[in-house]
């Protein structure tokens, strides 16, 4: 899943099956970056940038996400990138601007879970 936060609820992850590596940028530039397997919980502050990556090369890993709002926000980081040119992006980031060209560019962020209207 990309990096992403939701700046209107905290977040907390069980895992239900497989095992998980989870990363949390916290505001004062902190990063945690841990693995947790079945039965375990993380948890996520809202507005801290997380990700979550599966740590299983043989099997997935699934996990439940429960949100501190009934409708969370969610900011991507793709797709926040996505809505800046190129030039822009070079300028932001002291980069050639080509190198931009070359990320994908998402036309909304995409959060899928199952229960949702």
């Amino acid at each position: 899943m990309e990096p992403h936060t939701h700046p209107n609820a905290a977040e907390l992850n069980y895992v239900i099956e497989g095992k998980v590596r989870f990363t949390v940028y916290s505001p004062n530039k902190d990063i945690e970056t841990s693995e947790i397997g079945k039965g375990q919980v993380f948890f996520v502050p809202a507005g801290y940038f997380h990700y979550l990556e599966n740590s299983d090369d043989v099997n997935s890993g699934t996990v439940a996400s429960f949100f501190g709002n009934e409708n969370p926000e969610f900011i991507g980081l793709v797709g926040g990138l996505s809505s800046y040119s190129d030039e822009v992006l070079g300028a932001v980031f002291n980069t050639d601007q080509k190198f931009f060209s070359n990320l994908p560019r998402l036309v909304k962020n995409v959060l899928i879970a199952s229960g949702t209207d």
